[in-house]
């Protein structure tokens, strides 16, 4: 299973970079409250760069972080359920169409 996947949801018009947390967002309060892992979650949208219409430029308009108690490679199984929890908190639906571009995005 991968740790960050990228995906295209077009009746959104968004591209969403989710991936698994890496310890750095938890505060020492998380810790205490039992939270042990995080997935991380960007948002962006196409746009036209207004030097080139030929260039499409990625902005990010959202984004955010949900904390999970449990390791993320014990509380997901594989890919689809995290990108259905993912969907679920930013659309408010776990079950929009996506496609999985299977790419890493820096």
């Amino acid at each position: 299973m991968r740790n960050e996947v990228f995906i295209y949801v077009p009746e959104k018009r968004s591209f969403l970079s989710i991936s698994a947390g890496e310890y750095l967002n938890l505060s020492d309060k998380d810790l205490d409250e039992g939270y042990v892992d995080y997935v991380w979650i960007d948002v962006y949208i196409p746009a036209i760069n207004p030097n080139d219409n030929n260039i499409m430029n990625l902005i990010c308009i959202n984004g955010g972080q949900y904390m999970i108690k449990k390791e993320f490679r014990e509380y997901y199984h594989n890919e689809e359920e995290y990108i259905k929890d993912a969907l679920d908190l930013i659309f408010d639906n776990k079950n929009l169409y996506y496609i999985d571009l299977n790419f890493k995005f820096y």
